[in-house]
């Protein structure tokens, strides 16, 4: 096989989308590293990147063909896609497409491989940016029925993607993500210190503030528990504004705990295992999720976990992290509480989500993979 992969996404700072990809690409590097038998002497890949795009180190048997454009241009990255990259690929030599972001070339002739990471367009439009809902409204439905085979990253997202599109059922392979091996190792890069002011004791949020990830529920869960508790532990929310940063800010403002709500701002990759370290506890508060990689991050780290009971967020961490009813403030206090005054049940949380966590690695995403790839081309 000669497998193209479309790394168009692929930008700064990750998301899931592009958490997804670079981690498969590192396993997919592993597996030709090692001389893994899920990829066999005959098999090479074709990488399309933009121009500036950061890709993890490939070996020889990755060809990386560039574009004339930064990835960041999303109009230009849209039509390359549609217009440009299946030719490309089968000048290179590439018999097989996997298009890992919802949508493939509408324009194409190879068979393709399509990821489907979740279908929030569909089920919660409101709390999706507009651009997104319209692009993959438009084009997702017949990546999804011309695709060879689909990729979902949980038996969650599999069924939601039935209920939406009923056909897809029969070509959709449940691949679960990985996650990065620094978040296991014993020593990690220390936290810089002079860029990110931290307070001593803290709670930790990570990943976007998006209106997806509810973190009004968290902020107003946290207030009770100080209040009740005389808490002496912050709150941390690290990562980017995706749209929601400035109301949260006035959430915290509004209930008077705006110095005790620490927003980081983006969060390089390689300071997240300290940061994770660093917290009392970790919540993850989301609506709903396709994956939930900070979760499996936090477990990785050992750091006792709260989670918003989402099925595909039971589905990830099973019994090892204390779940609470979505959107229920009280619910949420009461986990928080459990977790950050009951030591044992903290420490019992950690080492089980630990154990959990190991099951997951971005090699064995890459073989199960490769065995699509296989299936697509059978």
């Amino acid at each position: 096989m000669r497998i193209a992969i479309d790394a168009l996404s692929l930008r700064r700072p990750h998301t899931g989308v592009q958490r997804a990809l670079a981690g498969l690409l590192r396993g997919l590097a592993s597996l030709v590293r090692n001389g893994d038998r899920a990829v066999s002497s005959d098999d090479s890949f074709i990488v399309v990147a933009g121009r500036g795009a950061d890709l993890p180190e490939l070996p020889d048997r990755f060809k990386v063909l560039r574009t004339f454009f930064r990835p960041e241009n999303r109009t230009l990255r849209v039509m390359y896609q549609h217009f440009r990259l299946n030719r490309r690929v089968f000048s290179a030599g590439g018999n097989l497409l996997h298009a890992p972001a919802y949508t493939a070339p509408r324009f194409g002739f190879l068979p393709f491989v399509l990821t489907i990471h979740d279908v929030f367009v569909y089920d919660y439009p409101s709390l999706c940016h507009r651009t997104n809902v319209a692009h993959f409204k438009r084009f997702m439905p017949a990546s999804v029925r011309n695709a060879a085979r689909i990729i979902v990253p949980s038996r969650y997202t599999a069924d939601r993607l039935k209920a939406e599109f009923p056909d897809a059922a029969r070509k959709t392979v449940v691949v679960p993500f990985g996650v990065d091996d620094v978040f296991s190792r014993e020593r990690v890069p220390s936290w810089p210190a002079e860029a990110y002011a931290l307070p001593k004791s803290f709670i930790l949020y990570v990943g976007a503030l998006d209106p997806k990830k509810n973190i009004d529920t968290l902020i107003k869960a946290f207030f009770a528990v100080a209040l009740a508790k005389k808490l002496h532990t912050d709150l941390v929310l690290a990562g980017p504004d995706a749209g929601d940063g400035k109301r949260l800010r006035r959430v915290a403002e509004g209930i008077g705990f705006g110095g005790r709500v620490h927003f980081t701002g983006f969060v390089p990759d390689e300071f997240l295992p300290a940061l994770y370290r660093k917290a009392q506890a970790f919540v993850l508060p989301s609506v709903a999720e396709g994956f939930g990689f900070p979760l499996l991050e936090a477990m990785t780290s050992g750091v006792p976990a709260v989670a918003s009971g989402v099925a595909s967020l039971r589905e990830l961490a099973a019994d090892t992290v204390r779940f609470y009813t979505p959107g229920n403030v009280a619910d949420l206090r009461k986990a928080l509480e459990d977790v950050l005054f009951n030591k044992k049940l903290a420490a019992r949380l950690s080492a089980a989500a630990k154990k959990r966590a190991a099951e997951f690695s971005w090699e064995r995403t890459a073989r199960e993979t490769m065995a699509v790839y296989r299936e697509a081309l059978a």
